[in-house]
């Protein structure tokens, strides 16, 4: 018996290994901030935006790496503190900080970074407001 197996029958298969790999490395990773926010490594379409600041705003969010929260480590500063809860200001602190919860509310974004920051168009827009209103686009 003669298997015939084409080229492009070879390269989907690499391809489905590849991919098998790579997502039981990614559900081995514990201590990620983008990993809280995503389970798999599927390509989000919330992610993809008429706006380019907008995607690299929604980037910088989700991976938990914004300038505002990691510039001291460039500037040799220190840890940036919130000024309302002397909390260390992270990404996680901007969606829980009481300092913002009015803008919070009237956005409709979720407390819990993993709902806020979904693939779901609709609550990213509603992050990109929420941002705005507290005045951080700028800083992320």
């Amino acid at each position: 018996m003669v298997l015939h197996i084409t080229s492009e029958d070879l390269f989907l298969d690499l391809k489905k290994r590849i991919n098998r790999f790579d997502e039981v490395k990614w559900n081995d990773i514990r201590n990620n901030h983008l990993r809280t926010i995503k389970n798999d490594i599927n390509l989000w379409n919330s992610s993809i935006r008429n706006n380019r600041i907008e995607e690299i705003i929604l980037a910088r969010l989700r991976v938990g790496h914004t300038r505002l929260t990691h510039q001291f480590l460039y500037t040799k500063d220190l840890r940036p503190v919130c000024e309302t809860c002397t909390e260390y200001l992270t990404v996680k602190h901007f969606f829980k900080c009481k300092k913002y919860k009015k803008f919070r509310r009237k956005t409709q974004v979720s407390e819990n970074i993993s709902v806020a920051l979904a693939d779901n168009p609709d609550k990213c827009d509603s992050v990109i407001k929420y941002i705005k209103m507290c005045n951080l686009f700028s800083k992320i």
